[in-house]
């Protein structure tokens, strides 16, 4: 499972998408070694989470086999980011960050005035 957490970290880290882009003078990179911990699918991660009153409530696509999902309690005062990873032979659901807060843990920024893009999108 180490191993599987490992691939799980350098392929999400891999494709990040402000790796595919020119990044500014100030940005900085940072190689990171850390521990996740997962578990063998969505559901199990769910029922998991479920366990600590979190439940999923944002999902977002990145790739065919990339899934970011945010967990949060009731009370919004705990949040989770979780990634899935669909391979060949398996899922993985791993847990890449957890935290507590004051009841900001999760909240939507409902403005649909999103900024134009100043480069051909296609070039990422």
């Amino acid at each position: 499972m180490k191993l599987i957490a490992t691939a799980l970290l350098f392929i999400f880290m891999s494709v990040a998408h402000a790796d595919k882009r020119n990044a500014p003078p100030d940005m900085q990179a940072y190689n990171l070694q850390f521990t996740v911990y997962c578990l063998s699918s969505f559901a199990r991660m769910t029922e998991f989470l479920n366990f600590h009153n979190e439940k999923p409530v944002m999902l977002s696509r990145m790739s065919a086999k990339i899934v970011i999902a945010f967990f949060t309690n009731k009370e919004f005062s705990k949040s989770t980011l979780v990634v899935l990873r669909k391979g060949n032979n398996s899922d993985d659901a791993c847990i890449f960050w957890h935290g507590t807060s004051n009841g900001e843990s999760f909240s939507l920024n409902l403005d649909e005035n999103f900024p134009e893009s100043i480069i051909d999108e296609t070039e990422l």
